[in-house]
């Protein structure tokens, strides 16, 4: 049996020599050697062991390790910086677990002082991948973005602001290396900047070795950082507490496959946050823009559009909401500006009061009227949506001077939102769009709860937001996503869009989900590209083929038929799908929606294909089997001031070290892995007592999801009996006019 072996070498904070470690095969002098207890991560955010064919080997030398192919033995990765350099005092345990594609490195950092210290930065490097590199862009659906580090200086993103997910992924042709963060962003309250930059070009080999590529996640500012490289909300550690962070690095040799090597990420991400929780709703939605700026004038101070008569201050709702029916193609509508823009402040359009208006001014009285206001269009049998315009920057007036960040633990803002809510849901709207609905504006940590309030508070609402968010927040609400970027390229054409590919991290992580593809093409026009009505056509086709609801800012001839695909069907392998946490189709039993809109309980072998069954409908344990890489984190040499200028002032606090060799015993108090039924491991879920699903009385499967519906969820398994799962099921599924 191995085990793991800790040296920890007494030093002081400010000096530059930290932590000597000796790897376990080799004779230790000089240090202070001691088995520890697991580290505090759960097993959930640490990986289980993986099997597999070994694809590379690691090894470590003290606080920093190397990454070699194990068939070839070409070094992926030299020996890299030191495992974690803080900016404050700040004590630091690195754990190193080997895997067969990589390994899982666990932080365990604590503030022994007396006042709250700045977290540092985990690096990683340097990949010597060559200077051409393709690295995906996660910013906004995975597209692909080639590198050359002889042109290539730096980028970089946070998340939860920027990024999907807190992953990145670099892949030449020969090998893809991914790193992922786990760590539980609404309990640490803090964000992370995630960069990759190059080796500089006049940096001298002989000091600074062979050129190649480095990944940082870093979570606090050093001071020198413009307004875009700056971290919004640091990490910051208080006093007297220790917090935990996994890294997961991965490799794969099939470069292209790379969407496994997040398996790590996606298994944390579904047993800390779950399933997507609405009904996915695929057919198209017609936008109509009720109020425009360039319409703003004296007479018209709100903008209002149309024809001249179907001002609604003038002539009532009633023909707008005729012209709406006289559509029939369209069964879904989203009004953007249904009470106008502001005439003064035109920065701060769209208006907070999206529906308030229609209550405070006779003018606009009739928007409720259910004959022929906005509640006449459900009753027509449309899908109707109200676009929210600012939903996070609270307005106390009709053209105000300022607007105020929403915080939903203000009494005034939260009463102001719900109001309009209110207002809303009375006029029939089931479609909400979140204008606006960024975490630099209030935090997720604070977002996230007050999203799912809205939705308990109006369950048959289905809210979509903007502009495309974190994948936190997508499990409770679509995502707006613009197809069109003001930087057309020259070759662009008459099918230029920068949706060119599925929502690669939504269809791995939130299988089932909701994605509105948004295409304008006042762009193309400006670069001269003259639209056709059959070009509409195709590009609307198209971005549902690729999992996106087509909104389309133009008059599609038939929109009818153009469903959004369900795109992980493509872009997932369909083994990870098995544990997904959405396809329910290897349970024994299921939930599943029936061709009437009820949900029920039936046998897997009914439901027809991986992605028949709706994605609130089920959810299986998360499967460890694939392999899957996430992050290192480590920090440039010492001395390195020239290259790296922003860790010139940083300091060495003591590091312990432990290493956990592949095939190792898991240390005593560990939580330990579990084998599924396939015969590999599989991590828990957060209050599960087994790697099984649960089982009612009479020993049928009975997803986590259906007892979540049901409100059963955390209770004992032996207290639940399928019938009354089906039950409560059947009280909650009911359709009801206009549910999402």
């Amino acid at each position: 049996m191995l085990f793991p072996i800790l040296v920890a070498a007494e030093c002081q904070y400010m000096r530059s020599a930290i932590t000597k470690f000796v790897p376990w095969r080799a004779a230790i002098a000089g240090g202070a050697i001691a088995a520890i207890s697991a580290c505090p991560a759960s097993g959930q955010q640490v990986p289980a062991p993986e099997t597999g064919t070994r694809v590379v080997n690691v090894g470590i030398n003290g606080d920093r390790f190397r990454i070699n192919d194990a068939e070839n033995g070409f070094e992926i990765m030299p020996l890299g910086y030191p495992a974690y350099e803080p900016l404050d005092p700040l004590d630091s345990q690195v754990e190193f677990r080997e895997q067969p594609s990589g390994l899982d490195i666990v932080y365990t950092l604590t503030n022994s002082g007396t006042q709250p210290a700045r977290m540092g930065t985990f690096s990683f490097g340097k990949l010597n991948l060559g200077n051409n590199i393709t690295y995906q862009d996660f910013r906004h659906i995975g597209e692909p973005i080639v590198a050359d580090y002889n042109n290539f200086a730096a980028q970089a993103f946070t998340y939860p602001n920027d990024l999907y997910s807190p992953v990145w992924v670099v892949r030449n042709a020969d090998y893809a290396v991914s790193l992922s963060l786990q760590y539980p962003v609404l309990d640490y309250q803090h964000d992370v900047r995630i960069m990759m930059r190059s080796t500089s070009a006049t940096a001298d080999p002989a000091v600074y070795g062979p050129r190649g590529w480095i990944v940082e996640f870093r979570f606090g500012n050093v001071g020198n950082e413009n307004q875009w490289a700056r971290i919004p909300r640091e990490g910051i550690l208080p006093a007297g507490e220790s917090r935990t962070y996994v890294m997961s690095l991965r490799v794969t040799k099939t470069p292209n496959d790379w969407i496994r090597l997040l398996v790590p990420y996606r298994n944390y991400f579904k047993g800390m946050y779950g399933a997507v929780t609405y009904r996915r709703d695929d057919r198209p939605v017609r936008p109509v823009l009720m109020a425009v700026e360039h319409n703003i004038s004296t007479g018209n101070p709100r903008g209002w559009a149309g024809y001249p008569n179907q001002r609604p201050d003038r002539y009532s709702f009633r023909p707008w909401m005729d012209y709406i029916k006289s559509e029939p193609k369209w069964s879904r509508v989203m009004f953007w500006a249904p009470t106008g823009l502001y005439n003064e402040q035109t920065d701060l359009n769209y208006p907070f009061q999206f529906a308030s208006p229609w209550a405070d001014d006779a003018q606009l009285a009739s928007a409720l009227d259910p004959q022929h206001g906005f509640p006449s269009l459900p009753t027509a049998g449309m899908t109707l949506g109200l676009w929210w315009g600012r939903a996070l920057q609270v307005s106390r007036a009709w053209n105000p001077s300022v607007v105020e960040h929403f915080d939903p633990a203000n009494r005034d803002h939260r009463e102001a939102a719900l109001r309009e809510m209110d207002i809303a849901v009375q006029a029939g709207a089931t479609d909400i769009g979140l204008d606006t609905f960024h975490t630099m504006l209030t935090p997720i940590w604070k977002l996230y709860p007050w999203l799912r309030t809205l939705r308990e508070r109006y369950p048959t609402v289905k809210f979509c937001i903007e502009p495309d968010q974190c994948d936190i927040l997508h499990t409770q609400a679509a995502m707006f996503i613009s197809g069109w970027h003001p930087q057309m390229p020259a070759d662009g054409g008459i099918d230029w869009s920068t949706l060119s590919n599925q929502h690669y991290l939504a269809d791995l992580l939130n299988p089932g989900h909701e994605s509105w593809g948004a295409m304008s093409y006042h762009v193309h026009r400006a670069h001269g590209v003259v639209i056709t009505p059959s070009a509409m056509q195709a590009q609307a086709e198209r971005i549902a083929q690729l999992g996106y609801v087509p909104v389309m800012f133009e008059d599609v001839p038939d929109p009818r038929e153009v469903r959004a695909k369900d795109s992980w069907m493509d872009s997932v392998p369909h083994d990870l799908l098995r544990g997904s946490g959405w396809n329910i189709n290897f349970n024994q039993n299921v939930v599943t929606r029936g061709s009437d809109g009820r949900m029920k309980i039936v046998n897997a072998s009914g439901v027809a294909r991986p992605g028949s069954a709706p994605a609130d409908s089920a959810e299986t344990l998360p499967d460890a089997s694939e392999h899957s890489t996430e992050p290192d984190s480590t920090n440039p040499p010492a001395g390195n001031a020239d290259e790296n200028p922003t860790y010139a002032a940083s300091s060495s606090s003591p590091t312990k070290v432990v290493i956990v060799r592949s095939g190792e015993k898991r240390k005593p108090g560990a939580k330990g892995s579990r084998v599924g039924s396939n015969g590999r491991p599989s991590v828990p879920t957060k209050g599960s007592r087994s790697s099984s699903y649960p089982r009612s009385r009479s020993g049928q499967g009975v997803s986590a999801a259906a007892l979540a519906r049901a409100g059963l969820l955390g209770k004992s398994m032996s207290s639940v009996s399928r019938a009354q799962v089906q039950a409560a099921i059947e009280r909650l599924s009911t359709p009801s006019p206009g549910a999402n």
